[in-house]
């Protein structure tokens, strides 16, 4: 089995987009670029 994912690297004038996970969540408090799961069937736009 597998999961495709996609994410995305934003920048604009030189500063990046960064997401930061919540403290209660799996890797809470840790920073990571936008993305997430692609389902069977669906475009990654």
């Amino acid at each position: 089995m597998s999961i495709r994912v996609i994410a995305a690297v934003i920048r604009r004038d030189g500063a990046f987009l960064l997401g930061r996970r919540p403290t209660n969540k799996r890797h809470g408090g840790m920073w990571e670029f936008p993305g997430g799961k692609v389902k069977p069937g669906e475009k990654p736009e």
